[in-house]
């Protein structure tokens, strides 16, 4: 009797274990299909967005940083000139002899 008792709690168990496993299965199922159709919708809305988007505002921002990249053009190169004129003057003044007055009267003595 004590086998014939086990047995049947055993048939019981597993019945009751592939019911929750078909219900555990159908709501992994519902779950994972609201969530697909949420996302497509959400796609869906995020196209039509850009469709209706008017293409205006993005051809006047790539003019303006168009502009914005020729003027800094500009102001590279004249940054590079003033570097070598920089230079220049460095190499020049190097190059001045250094002057000195001994007496006002006197002539200037070149070191």
């Amino acid at each position: 009797m004590n086998s014939s008792v086990h047995r049947l709690w055993g048939m019981i168990f597993c019945a009751v274990s592939v019911e929750i496993s078909a219900q555990h299965s159908q709501f992994i199922h519902e779950n994972f299909t609201n969530a697909v159709r949420k996302y497509i919708k959400n796609q869906k809305f995020v196209r039509e967005s850009i469709a209706r988007m008017s293409s205006k505002p993005l051809f006047r921002i790539q003019d303006d940083v168009n502009n914005h990249r020729q003027q800094l053009l500009l102001i590279a190169s004249g940054l590079q000139r003033n570097a070598v004129a920089i230079e220049k003057l460095k190499k020049e003044t190097a190059q001045v002899p250094f002057v000195t007055f001994t007496d006002v009267s006197s002539r200037p003595v070149y070191c």
